[in-house]
């Protein structure tokens, strides 16, 4: 269809949380003509969160011709926008664009997780997060770096590191597997492999 599949819009909203508690889950969104699910934190200045405790899970968006899942916050005044939002165990395949994008502008995030989405063969970034710096709860980080992935009487060991200027912090690490690499050497992941987590 035109536009965008599923649009939450904060529509100029001033004193109140516009979406709290909400929940984008189970839905086939295909060919759409823009973004698959779109999450617009469009207002002035407001006290509150625009998008409080929300899940966007096990969706499946594909052939749409922008990012599957994108955050945007188009507003000026540095707040909290997205808060306590938990994107998981979608299947993002085949986009324009990024699977997952979210621009926060001169605005803040808190507690945003990604986990075991399907991220594959779209036309950007697997996960796109412009000001990563901007995300309370989720320092910035750079992505894991894979030295070797080695298989020895059928055991599996992946060597890699990861640069973090944060000391004693847990972080988790998600490995996937590609049918094919991404011609970027930076791959978006398909198929959840096995998670685990590291202490910096």
């Amino acid at each position: 269809g035109n536009m965008n599949g599923i649009y939450l819009n904060s529509n100029g909203t001033n004193s109140t949380i516009t979406f709290k508690d909400f929940s984008v889950k189970r839905n086939t969104i295909s060919n759409s003509d823009y973004i698959g699910i779109k999450l617009d934190g469009h207002s002035s200045f407001a006290p509150f969160p625009f998008f409080l405790n929300g899940e966007i899970d096990s969706n499946t968006v594909i052939n749409c011709g922008s990012d599957a899942i994108n955050m945007k916050a188009n507003n000026l005044n540095t707040q909290i926008v997205f808060d306590s939002i938990a994107i998981n165990y979608n299947f993002l395949h085949n986009n324009g664009r990024s699977g997952i994008y979210m621009d926060l502008g001169a605005c803040f995030a808190s507690h945003i997780n990604f986990s075991e989405n399907s991220i594959y063969n779209n036309g950007a970034l697997g996960i796109d997060l412009v000001q990563d710096s901007l995300i309370y709860g989720s320092p910035y980080v750079p992505a894991p770096i894979i030295d070797s992935v080695v298989t020895t009487s059928g055991i599996i060991t992946v060597h890699g590191k990861l640069n973090s200027i944060w000391p004693n912090r847990d972080f988790k690490i998600e490995l996937f597997s590609n049918t094919l690499p991404d011609i970027t050497g930076l791959g978006e992941g398909e198929t959840f492999f096995i998670s685990d987590t590291i202490n910096s």
